[in-house]
């Protein structure tokens, strides 16, 4: 299965979280999702709020990234001297940069090393324009819709 193509949300029914090909018959909203591997299928009812794109990208632990996940970043920077910096933000996707973006960025440093200035919002910033990356970078820690509060507050993780 080509994951850029992979939707998730929570169902309507349980909660449970389903990912799959996403689908939709207004006022429904559904996700077509694998039951095992012998082509074996269901349909679930989504609460349209909570479907999320998957990014095609896959985080430290092999866990997919979809948008609505709140992922802690690990940057190493090497620009004549050493800097490492842990971010958490939301992954959301923006059409105006046809690109995944970091938005809710929670720390300062980030600010001063791309540029901007502390008081200036930061916006969303393309997930391709943070240096020094790489796939041990990314963490996904939970998502905006189960654990919101990982975003509230401000400084470094």
């Amino acid at each position: 299965m080509n994951e850029r193509y992979l939707f998730r949300g929570k169902r309507i029914d349980d909660g449970d979280w389903v990912i799959g090909f996403y689908y939709s018959f207004p006022p429904l909203f559904r996700i077509r999702y694998w039951i095992d591997l012998f082509k074996k299928y269901g349909d679930a009812d989504i609460i349209p709020e909570t479907i999320g794109k998957c990014t095609g990208l896959k985080d430290k632990n092999g866990v997919l990234i979809f948008e609505g996940d709140i992922v802690n970043l690990h940057q190493f920077l090497f620009d004549g001297g050493e800097y490492e910096n842990e971010l958490i933000g939301q992954v959301q996707y923006d059409k105006n940069q046809c690109a995944f973006c970091l938005k809710n960025i929670r720390h300062d440093d980030i600010k001063k090393y791309m540029g901007y200035d502390n008081n200036e919002d930061i916006g969303l910033i393309a997930m391709f324009n943070f240096y020094g990356l790489h796939e041990e970078s990314w963490e996904v820690i939970g998502n905006i819709h189960d654990n919101p509060e990982l975003l509230k507050g401000g400084g470094g993780a």
